[in-house]
């Protein structure tokens, strides 16, 4: 990666697994059904669901 434009950079990023068969895994973080949900009423942008480590780098040039 690059930034011709700035001095500074900021990289996020979140490591994904997939299984044998190229399906994204993920975690439900509570019974599902003590809330009355199917996994596939819960997004993926939600706590419910763990879906892989993230970071965050800062790169500063200057």
């Amino acid at each position: 990666m690059s930034c011709n434009d700035h001095d500074d950079m900021d990289v996020f990023v979140q490591v994904r697994k997939a299984d044998t068969d190229g399906r994204i895994l993920q975690n439900v973080n509570g019974p599902l059904s003590d809330l009355k949900m199917a996994e596939s009423d819960v997004d993926s942008v939600n706590p419910l669901k763990y879906l892989g480590p993230t970071g965050i780098l800062r790169h500063n040039l200057a």
